[in-house]
């Protein structure tokens, strides 16, 4: 199972084990082909909405905002919901990877593999209007979990314009407040599914970061099988 530092506990202890998540009826990962919310949600309280539009424009995924950027995000927690990820690179370099969604039950096979994570999902607009996504892990599997300064930060950000930045010294996140000169106008917020923005972020006819089975490409790397060609 993945593994948790004792200052994670308890937020390990309210995560939903892997053979618990995912679909309600078991599937094997070659079998799993459609990008389906509910299956992919890790705490199972998504329910499909009803009327929502759809977008094909693509929508960047990122760890962080940048440091001058002020942004919110959506107020509706159904916007920020937690999945199993990877991130990955062709040469190895975690820290320079692109974020991966993995179905839970592909999760399963790779499940003590560190670089397997649980994260939330934030769905965040810019104050210029720019859409992104940022993943943040649960928990770091350190015994400092410098990932709760940055969920408060993405927490305070739905209901003020904000900006964030890192503190070394303190080891944390901290964010500022945007100035104001009266009452601040929130953003837009569009009534697209939280599925089709996650689709925009990493399932498109230019890109696939869907993992849902073992013959994916990065799981393919992850056990040592060269690329097909």
């Amino acid at each position: 199972m993945i593994k948790t530092s004792k200052n994670a506990k308890a937020a390990a202890a309210d995560s939903p084990k892997l053979s618990a998540a995912g679909s309600t009826s078991p599937q094997k990962p070659a079998d799993i082909n459609p990008f389906e919310l509910e299956g992919l949600v890790v705490r199972p309280a998504y329910k499909s909405p009803t009327g929502m539009i759809t977008s094909t424009q693509a929508i960047p995924v990122r760890d962080k905002a940048g440091p001058a950027t002020f942004f919110m995000v959506h107020p509706n927690p159904e916007y920020a919901l937690d999945l199993y990820v990877i991130k990955w690179s062709d040469e190895g370099d975690e820290t320079r990877g692109e974020w991966f969604i993995v179905h839970p039950n592909v999760a399963r096979t790779v499940e003590d593999n560190p670089l397997l994570k649980l994260a939330r999902i934030y769905y965040c607009i810019s104050q210029t209007g720019h859409e992104f996504l940022v993943v943040v892990p649960l928990f770091s599997g350190s015994k400092s979990d410098t990932f709760s300064s940055k969920h408060a930060v993405f927490e305070a950000a739905r209901s003020r314009f904000l900006k964030m930045h890192w503190v070394s010294g303190a080891m944390q996140w901290v964010y500022t407040h945007a100035e104001t000169d009266g009452p601040e106008t929130p953003p837009n917020w569009t009534d697209e599914s939280y599925q089709s923005i996650l689709m925009r972020g990493f399932k498109s006819p230019k890109q696939d970061r869907y993992i849902s089975s073992a013959a994916h490409e990065v799981m393919r790397s992850m056990r040592g099988l060269r690329p097909r060609g």
